[in-house]
């Protein structure tokens, strides 16, 4: 089962946890290969999907969690544990 969510600018998550700013010389770099940033999007959406099917997303996001502690990303770890 595939689903086609519409990718947002304004709910990308990895422009939110870093801080970019539309129109920022960072956010317009970043989006300079907008397929890029609409794949990442596409991927954390369909990781966290709760509709996603065998493992679920409490299952998941203590998945995220966990590698974040592990990589030392306190504020991306914050972002998992508020969802």
């Amino acid at each position: 089962m595939t689903t086609q969510v519409e990718y947002n600018i304004d709910n990308d998550v990895i422009d939110k946890l870093s801080g970019l700013q539309a129109g920022g010389a960072l956010h317009t770099l970043r989006h300079q290969r907008e397929k890029v940033a609409v794949a990442s999007q596409g991927s954390y959406d369909a990781l966290f999907d709760p509709a996603l099917e065998g493992i679920g997303l409490d299952e998941r996001l203590l998945v995220a969690l966990y590698a974040c502690r592990l990589a030392g990303a306190s504020e991306v770890a914050g972002h998992y544990r508020a969802r």
